[in-house]
Parts: C-alpha cells; sequence; structure tokens
C-alpha cells in the first residue's frame, strides 16, 4: 500500500510507492545531444553573448570577488539574449506589472513591464555541473549568486527572484556549459505567495517557523538526514516527491540568500557540489535542477524563507499527478538519505 504524506510548505501529498519500480518499461528515454561548433559561453567567444553584465575573478587568500581583467574571467553575468520576458522602458511609477494588467474576460492579460533575467555562467571552461568546478570557481560562483540577488533585492521595481540550475537536457538545460538563471520579476508569482504565507506560520506548539520545525524534525528523526554543516543541515525531506530529492536548510541563520555570511556561502557551495558528486556516481550522467528558494524582495525581510531544493530527473511526471498534484515517488526518502550519507562521507565534504 502506498505510503501517503503531507508536505506543509508545498501543500501537496506524496505517494511513497517503491513497488513501481518493479512495472515493465519498453521506452527509453534519451536526450538527442547536437554539440555546437562554437560554445557561445567558453572564454574567448564573448562576442557572441550580450555584453557582461559582470566579470570575476576569486581571490583564494582574502576569499573575496575582485573584478577581472579582460579576457581572464572566472565567472560571468550577461543578460538572457531569449528572455521569457521583455523588459521594455516604462515610466518610473513603481508598479510593475499590476499598473498594465488588463482584462481579456474571463481572462486577464498583462505586459511584465520590469522583469529581466540574466545567466551566471560559473566556469570559463567547458564543463557541464557543479562536480566538475575548482573550488576557486565554485565559491567565486556563489558569491556572485549573493551579490547578484542583493542588487536585485535593491531594484525598486523588482519583487521575487529565482535563481536556479538546469543541468542536462531533461531537466531544461538547451546548452551543455554550465550556467545558472537568475530572474527577477515584478510580481511574486501566486505560488511563492502561498508557499510565503505557509513558511511565515509559526507553529503554535513549537513556537517556532515552519522551516525550522521542519528541519528539527528531521534532525531528531536521523533516517532522513544525510549531512550537517556548521551553517547548513542536508536532509531528504519526509514528503519527497521525487526520489532523491534534497532539502539543504539553515541551522543558524534564517535570513535570505542576499544576506548569508562568507562562511555560510561557501559552505553552501561544497554541500551543493558534494550532492552533484554523489548523485552522479550514483546514476548515469543524470540530470538535475537545483532551486534557490528565498522571500520576495519587498516588504519585511522574513526569517525563515531560504532552502535549497535540488531533485535528479529519474522519472517523468504524469497523468496522475498533473491531474490531482499529489506525487508518486517511487523511491523513499528514507532510502535515498541512507544511499547518500554514505556517498557523502566518502566525499569527505
Amino acid at each position: 500500500m502506498a505510503d501517503l504524506r503531507y508536505d506543509p510548505i508545498n501543500d501537496l501529498w506524496v505517494a511513497v510507492a517503491e513497488v513501481r519500480t518493479e512495472r515493465p518499461n519498453e521506452y527509453r528515454p534519451r536526450a538527442e545531444i547536437v554539440p555546437l561548433d562554437r560554445c557561445p559561453f567558453c572564454r574567448g567567444h564573448e562576442a557572441e553573448t550580450p555584453s557582461p553584465i559582470a566579470e570575476w575573478d576569486w581571490d583564494s587568500a582574502t576569499h573575496t570577488l575582485r573584478p577581472a581583467s579582460v579576457g581572464q574571467w572566472l565567472v560571468r553575468a550577461i543578460p538572457n539574449r531569449y528572455p521569457a520576458f521583455s523588459n521594455s522602458p516604462a515610466a518610473d511609477d513603481d508598479l510593475g506589472l499590476r499598473s498594465i494588467a488588463t482584462n481579456v474576460a474571463p481572462y486577464r492579460s498583462a505586459h511584465s513591464q520590469h522583469s529581466c533575467q540574466e545567466l551566471v555562467l560559473e566556469s570559463a571552461r567547458h564543463v557541464e555541473s557543479y562536480s566538475q568546478l575548482n573550488d576557486a570557481e565554485l565559491f567565486a560562483s556563489f558569491f556572485v549568486y549573493r551579490q547578484r540577488l542583493a542588487a536585485f533585492q535593491q531594484n525598486k521595481h523588482l519583487r521575487y527572484a529565482l535563481l536556479f540550475k538546469n543541468c542536462r537536457p531533461e531537466a531544461g538545460a538547451s546548452l551543455a556549459h554550465i550556467h545558472s538563471q537568475l530572474f527577477g520579476l515584478d510580481y511574486v508569482p501566486a505560488a511563492a505567495a502561498a508557499r510565503k504565507k505557509r513558511l511565515g506560520r509559526v507553529d503554535q506548539v513549537a513556537q517556532s517557523l515552519m522551516l525550522k520545525r521542519v528541519a528539527d524534525f528531521e534532525i531528531a528523526q536521523g533516517e532522513r538526514l544525510v549531512a550537517q554543516g556548521e551553517d547548513w543541515t542536508v536532509v531528504c525531506p519526509y514528503a519527497s516527491r521525487f526520489g532523491f530529492q534534497t532539502w539543504i536548510v539553515p541551522r543558524r541563520d534564517w535570513g535570505p540568500q542576499w544576506r548569508q555570511t562568507d562562511s555560510a556561502t561557501m559552505e553552501l557551495a561544497r554541500l551543493v557540489r558534494t550532492w552533484t558528486m554523489a548523485i552522479e556516481q550514483l546514476l548515469d550522467r543524470p540530470a538535475y535542477n537545483v532551486l534557490f528558494h528565498n522571500p520576495p524582495l519587498r516588504g519585511k525581510e522574513l526569517p525563515g524563507h531560504c532552502y535549497i531544493e535540488l531533485f535528479a530527473r529519474i522519472g517523468n511526471v504524469a497523468g496522475f499527478e498533473w491531474g490531482s498534484n499529489c506525487w508518486i515517488n517511487t523511491h523513499s526518502p528514507e532510502a535515498a538519505a541512507s544511499t547518500l550519507r554514505e556517498k557523502f562521507q566518502e566525499c569527505d565534504w
């Protein structure tokens, strides 16, 4: 019998049903890879991308970013040449999307007036995964994430920022060269607004924020705990939607990612790289996604809204999930955590 579990942060049910891995399967999904003759993200091909927002190098002695010499960048941020939201000049009314929403009964139509999209290229080398980054590239990348999120937070037109990575085609990547995407939106998506409310609730018994209560529960239980650092806890959550779904949750500083300390930022970088190394040892060149969840950019800066979600694309979302918003996970989080825990120890993160 499937084990139904509820996720209070994302407000959804998950059926853990490992028996479904025994189903016969005549299909073997495979993405056809057709390498470009010339990768636009590699060093030396800078003219093939929009002009950079900034280019950085890394000072390993002081653990700080520094401007890169011409043609010698380690990490690069550029505008997205193919944005989902067009950014057109507009009056400085600070109303964003709401100022130009119109009714098209029974629907609504709007133009996202100030939204913007950037790419962060985490290496000048032609690599595709966090697991392939050296320390300088890794730490510089996570410091750039923090810096660009802080810049978005200072932009009065933007209300929400989502940083994420799609690695390999099945995860949504269209280019192999490692890169992350940063969306700055002039509105707060409905799912993010609802998650904000759920995360902001204080448990009446434990008197703690929802995310902290989840973290404390997983640490106390132990069976879904993967690793613990000074600043972060790694768990496979109780109601995991996917096999090997993992959350990295704060231990101390519950503020947004753009306020994280240098030490917390570097530890987070190591944990994310170790997770990719572990998952790539367990699976055959898996596609994966990394989502950096943060609170909305405007209003009171709320604690307990920052966590990182990672998952490998080892199954397909099918009709039941789309029709019910109840997910079927064929690999229990307890089994996933046990396997990942061993790999983390081997990697000595």
